[in-house]
């Protein structure tokens, strides 16, 4: 099923709805609406990060675990906690790492957080699941 993107938010063709492969539902982000609830999160999630405290591992663990602990929204899922976690820092630290040390602790300083986070989330999943919605 197609679904049709208003003339005023048009995407790059390799985006569009037509294409094989398009990256994520157009009908969530073609409301002018919904991309500013996500700008608007984005940058409060990213100011947020900026002023806490804190290894990047533990703030993407929180982010992540929150992530499954909210319902799906343009706000607070994609825009606040896409702001929050760090997936940019966390490339910079692997690369500040590969610089520095050998090739051996690389694999921990990739796969540590890339599973932390995902386990993260499949706890705050089934936290929401079991009613428990501490940040709604």
């Amino acid at each position: 099923m197609q679904t049709a993107i208003p003339n005023h938010c048009a995407f790059p063709a390799f985006l569009q709805p037509n294409v094989t492969g398009f990256p994520f539902p157009p009908e969530r982000y073609s409301k002018p609406m919904n991309l500013l609830l996500v700008a608007l999160g984005s940058g409060l999630g990213a100011a947020t990060r900026a002023l806490m405290p804190g290894p990047l591992l533990v703030l993407n663990l929180i982010g992540c675990l929150a992530f499954g602990m909210l319902k799906p929204s343009a706000f607070w899922r994609t825009g606040f906690l896409g702001g929050f976690t760090s997936f940019s820092g966390y490339i910079m630290l692997a690369d500040a790492h590969s610089a520095t040390s050998s090739w051996g602790g690389l694999g921990e300083h990739l796969l540590l957080p890339a599973l932390g986070c995902v386990v993260a989330v499949f706890i705050g999943s089934a936290l929401r699941k079991a009613g428990q919605r501490w940040l709604v």
